[in-house]
Order: structure tokens, then C-alpha cells, then sequence
């Protein structure tokens, strides 16, 4: 047993001077702290309306394939445990740069930039014609298309693979 315990020891002695290895085990790590952070603390309600509605698979497919500023782990016990992504837009000759968890709870994240002003952000709901990607909220309420060079799910999918 202490040989084990000694090539164990000399293993992850190894591990950690290899930078390679750090930045896999820290990402990783961070990975697993932001899904659990992010356990979606509303439950799932069993209605008698939920229970009889049919399972659309077309539609439930094309959710997955779609895009999108979180990545969904799975759901435990009713909880939603997801994954905020970066934000990272460019708008007005600013970049900004902000976690997708704001839009959690809320359906707008609010900025001040190093001018001093508020610049308001959102994901544009079905009926706009920029559907699920984060737009800009101007004070008369149109909305702005950002250049936009988040990390989104698609993103993440491709780095981890």
C-alpha cells in the first residue's frame, strides 16, 4: 500500500509540472464548479397538463442542435444543472465581455462602460427576427445586432473535441 501511495504521490508530482495537464485539470475543475453553481433551483412541476402533452422528438432534437449561451448538463432530482458561457460582444467601438449567468434570472444585463454609459443587453425572444442571439437594447427599444464572438455551446463543443 505505501508503494501505491508513492507512485501516486510521484504521478501527480509529474502531473502538475506538465502546463498542459494543469490547464486540462483546472479547466475541468472549473467546469464542475460552474455546473454546480448554476443547478437551476426551480422544480419541475408534474400538472396533469405536462403529463398529457405529447413528446414532439422533432422539436426537442432541433432544441439541442440549436446554439446557445449555456451548456445544459442534465437534469437531477428537477434541477437543470447548466454552464454559463462567455459573452463576448463588440458594439459601438467597445468590447464587453460578461458571463451568460445574468440572463439567468433575468431577461437583461446592464453595463457601464468606461464612458459612463448604460449599455443593456438581452437575448432577442421568438418573435424578433434575432432569435436566441444577444442583442443591444437601445433607449427607444430596438434592438441592436452586436458583433458577437462568444464562446457558445457549438464553441465549447468544438474546443473540447
Amino acid at each position: 500500500m505505501l508503494i501505491l501511495a508513492i507512485h501516486f504521490e510521484t504521478m501527480m508530482k509529474q502531473v502538475f509540472k506538465n502546463r498542459i495537464y494543469r490547464s486540462v485539470l483546472l479547466s475541468l475543475a472549473l467546469l464542475f464548479v460552474g455546473a454546480v453553481c448554476m443547478a437551476d433551483e426551480t422544480q419541475t412541476s408534474n400538472t396533469q397538463e405536462e403529463q398529457t402533452e405529447k413528446l414532439d422528438a422533432g422539436a426537442l432534437i432541433i432544441d439541442h442542435l440549436l446554439d446557445s449561451y449555456e451548456w445544459h448538463i442534465f437534469t437531477w432530482k428537477g434541477k437543470h444543472v447548466t454552464v454559463p458561457l462567455t459573452v463576448i460582444v463588440y458594439t459601438d467601438g467597445h468590447l464587453y465581455s460578461f458571463s451568460s449567468k445574468h440572463f439567468h434570472h433575468e431577461p437583461t444585463y446592464t453595463i457601464v462602460n468606461k464612458d459612463g454609459e448604460s449599455v443593456t443587453f438581452t437575448i432577442a425572444g421568438e418573435q424578433s427576427q434575432h432569435k436566441g442571439k444577444v442583442v443591444r437594447l437601445m433607449d427607444d427599444g430596438t434592438e441592436v445586432v452586436p458583433i458577437d464572438i462568444s464562446i457558445t455551446k457549438n464553441v465549447m463543443g468544438l474546443f473540447i473535441s
